[in-house]
């Protein structure tokens, strides 16, 4: 039974990862859970479940926008660690 719950957290990870790249995501969110489900006949067991889940919009038109200005601009550098202090 072990050895079946790993192949199927595996397989649905996959499916939701697939999802989040598809959609330019960084990070597997429950709504790319909830797509990977949605779209796989053999995951319909679960749409009871995911129905509680709240629907993310199609596209998102605002971090499009934001992706072209940040490659114009360049980036701010973070003030880094503070040098160690030799004195103790």
């Amino acid at each position: 039974i072990a050895k079946a719950l790993e192949l199927f957290m595996i397989s649905l990870v996959t499916k939701a990862a697939r999802e989040a790249k598809d959609r330019n995501s960084k990070r597997v969110t429950a709504s790319h859970l909830k797509q990977a489900v949605v779209k796989d006949e053999v995951l319909d067991f679960l749409a009871d479940i995911i129905s509680k889940v709240p629907d993310q919009p199609a596209s998102r038109k605002h971090d499009d926008d934001n992706s072209d200005q940040n490659e114009q601009q360049p980036k701010r550098k973070r003030g880094g660690r503070k040098p160690k202090d030799d004195s103790d």
